[in-house]
């Protein structure tokens, strides 16, 4: 296997899978599948286990009402600050490596 498959395509398709388990198993709760499944792309595990604890929606036909799926737009905004976190902090840890490569050519190391 190459290193660009192990680096990017894996946690790729890990990510993947993870959404669209998440999809699967919002729909079968009545929960708002779309939603569910960016949510579990992005936080994977963090993102399945409250889902998975979480209680099914009734839905009434009668009214065609369906109860409020308030979890799922907290769990979204916590899949973003992770998503964020992980994003300054990669960037951060890039720029040392790129700084400290830098300071190693000027000073011939």
């Amino acid at each position: 296997m190459s290193n660009t498959f192990l680096t990017l395509g894996l946690p790729f398709m890990i990510a993947l899978f993870m959404g669209i388990g998440g999809c699967s198993l919002a729909n079968k709760k009545n929960r708002n599948s779309a939603l569910w499944f960016f949510i579990c792309f992005f936080c994977g595990l963090l993102g399945l286990i409250p889902l998975a604890c979480a209680k099914t929606l009734e839905y009434d036909e009668d009214l065609d009402f369906k109860e409020s799926d308030t979890l799922s737009y907290v769990m979204l905004v916590v899949a973003l600050i992770w998503l964020g976190l992980t994003a300054w902090y990669g960037w951060n840890a890039a720029k040392a490596v790129h700084d400290q490569m830098i300071w190693n050519f000027f000073l011939g190391k």
